[in-house]
């Protein structure tokens, strides 16, 4: 009996460990995510306010770098609400949040927003827009998310000189929202 005790409890503290490296893999893995979402802005951050303390810019030029800062402080500031939104996640309390929103009017804010680093590397960023505002039900955090994303990998992993093309475009069947090459 106590043969039978023994190895039943080895197994039960088998699939506790188990259990535990799981957690362990998937609190790395989050904070692995979250640390990405965060070092991106604050990156777009840094830069501007690096060029604007050499106090060799121009009245333009420093409005310009502190536009870029803003929008990226705001950025992270949505990053910190997604933060704390993520307990009431936790508790099924957190819905998908759909809103009508332009979406050539987003992806002009993104690109801007990365525009600084554009011009750092020498890409070109094209955007190739509808003339007509591009109306869609969208959840607006999930989508900045991951525009931000491709925008920062295509930056990332474009050469100096290079190009990206932006292409949004409507079809005849469904919203063909963007091409990114």
């Amino acid at each position: 009996i106590r043969l039978k005790l023994s190895s039943e409890r080895i197994t039960l503290i088998e699939k506790e460990r188990k259990n535990e490296k799981e957690m362990t893999a998937m609190k790395i893995r989050f904070f692995s995510n979250i640390s990405h979402e965060l070092k991106t802005p604050l990156s777009m951050i840094y830069a501007p306010v690096k060029k604007l303390m050499q106090k060799e810019t121009d009245k333009t030029t420093s409005q310009y770098l502190l536009q870029l800062v803003s929008f990226n402080v705001e950025r992270l500031l949505r990053l910190i609400d997604q933060l704390l939104d993520f307990e009431k996640m936790e508790n099924d309390i957190l819905t998908i949040s759909l809103s009508k929103v332009d979406v050539a009017d987003i992806v002009k804010k993104l690109v801007f927003s990365y525009s600084f680093h554009s011009r750092e590397k020498n890409i070109e960023v094209k955007v190739n827009i509808p003339s007509d505002p591009f109306f869609v039900h969208i959840d607006v955090d999930a989508f900045i998310k991951i525009l931000n994303n491709l925008i920062s990998n295509a930056l990332k992993y474009t050469p100096d000189n290079g190009h990206i093309t932006i292409d949004i475009s409507i079809t005849e069947q469904i919203p063909h929202l963007f091409d990114l090459s």
